[in-house]
């Protein structure tokens, strides 16, 4: 596992107007360097690194160079002349667009054992008019530790109730909510009623009972947001909003869309059902046991983020590998997939949980795939980021290797080509108690 153990410092950052210096500090890969990244007043060209743009081939020996928050210009080779502009050599050293963890609570929960740091639920059971993005704290301890780890940009998801909320998506460094977001309305959180496959006699009817009175609410809840959008199309006489039913006017028309939680078989087959039933635009989240209905989620063109590599079979008869080899499954059945880190927790890891699918089959471009441009396409994002293209924004890293690797470490990083200072509670923690003086007690006899 990559953090403070194996990593000293990303980055040292001085005051706004001067030079911001990523440092790769001594370790047993060599000695201490710098690549200093320059205020954003000029155009920046990282050269003779090796470009992975993800979406075309990979440049062995090249440069990529962005201004004004968008790429300008890749190549192979030495860059051209610029005038005003600044270089910074990357030699040995690899740019990959940033990667996007599509499903994370960075922001809502700080600490989840203490109720007052979780602000990522309400009470009702239908709450389509919550925005994700009015609860995300920016100054969380949890971003800026995952963007040490090279994460740049999160799908932040709401959780509780049958209808959560409405997500967002954010980029990792910004003093305030409006600096940190990209979309303020990436698609809409369900999670369905769901039976589980056994029930225990003492309660059945109770249960069956509950569960049926939940699915017709939810049902009835979905007819009267349909009506609602029909009447809000049609009526000549102006129509009195509903907070709750004008937030679900742009999903059951299915312009965009929704994302419902479902991790096994069959809750992934009563998703499909659900959406099919009133034309939902559906992606599954969660997707633990999609490889079980790869098949029909490549024939409906539904896509899957997948949030359980690092899960233990639920039943003794599945192989001990299921979830790892989830994602290979899903690539060969030709399902658009990506991989994230649910929770905060392990949001950092999100590198590290891609290689562990692509150490269980999945080929390694489809495993840097899922962790970009596939992340982007899920989420409606690709014509802007994902990628290393001209025109797209530049989010980009500078790492030491393939950041799927556990001993890569990420010693650059650009978000909308402003350089962003690399440092986190982790490191501070690490650089303070290493130093720490040996102890100075007297015997007690």
């Amino acid at each position: 596992m990559r953090g403070i153990h194996t990593m000293k410092a990303c980055s040292i950052a001085t005051i706004a107007g001067a030079t911001l210096a990523m440092t790769i500090a001594q370790s047993s890969y060599g000695q201490s360097r710098q690549i200093p990244a320059p205020v954003q007043s000029k155009t920046v060209i990282i050269h003779d690194a090796t470009i992975h743009t993800v979406s075309g081939k990979t440049i062995a020996n090249g440069y990529v160079s962005f201004a004004n928050g968008v790429i300008t210009d890749i190549g192979e080779g030495q860059p051209p002349q610029t005038d005003g502009a600044i270089l910074r050599d990357a030699a040995g050293l690899h740019v990959y667009p940033g990667p996007i963890n599509a499903a994370s609570q960075l922001g809502l929960v700080e600490i989840s054992g203490i109720a007052q740091t979780v602000d990522a639920r309400e009470l009702a059971e239908f709450q389509p008019d919550l925005r994700t993005m009015s609860a995300v704290n920016p100054h969380s301890e949890h971003i800026p530790v995952s963007l040490c780890e090279g994460v740049t940009t999160t799908h932040v998801i709401p959780s509780g109730g049958i209808i959560s909320g409405r997500s967002a998506l954010i980029q990792l460094s910004g003093w305030t909510m409006p600096e940190l977001l990209r979309d303020g309305e990436t698609g809409l959180v369900m999670n369905l009623p769901s039976l589980p496959t056994t029930l225990d006699k003492e309660d059945r009817k109770k249960r069956i009972d509950e569960h049926r009175e939940r699915v017709e609410d939810t049902e009835a809840f979905m007819r009267l947001a349909q009506h609602y959008a029909k009447v809000k199309t049609t009526s000549e006489v102006p129509l009195a909003t509903d907070i709750r039913l004008d937030a679900m006017v742009p999903y059951v028309r299915g312009e965009k869309t929704v994302f419902f939680r479902a991790d096994t078989y069959k809750r992934i087959l009563e998703a499909v059902n659900f959406a099919e039933v009133f034309g939902l635009k559906a992606a599954i989240l969660g997707g633990g046991e999609a490889w079980k209905c790869a098949e029909l989620l490549a024939e409906k063109e539904i896509p899957v983020i997948v949030t359980d590599v690092f899960t233990i079979p639920r039943s003794r008869f599945e192989r001990f590998d299921a979830f790892y080899t989830n994602a290979a499954k899903l690539e060969d059945a030709g399902v658009l997939f990506c991989i994230a880190t649910d929770g905060v927790q392990f949001a950092r890891q999100l590198p590290i949980h891609a290689g562990f699918a692509v150490a269980h089959g999945l080929p390694e471009d489809a495993g840097l795939r899922s962790i970009t441009i596939d992340a982007a396409k899920i989420l409606g994002v690709d014509d802007e980021i994902g990628s290393l293209e001209v025109g797209k924004v530049a989010d980009v890293i500078i790492t030491t290797g393939n950041p799927m690797q556990a001993g890569t470490r990420t010693v650059g990083t650009f978000l909308a080509s402003r350089p962003v200072e690399l440092s986190s509670l982790h490191e501070r923690s690490y650089e303070r108690f290493t130093e720490r003086p040996g102890p100075d007690l007297k015997p007690t006899g």
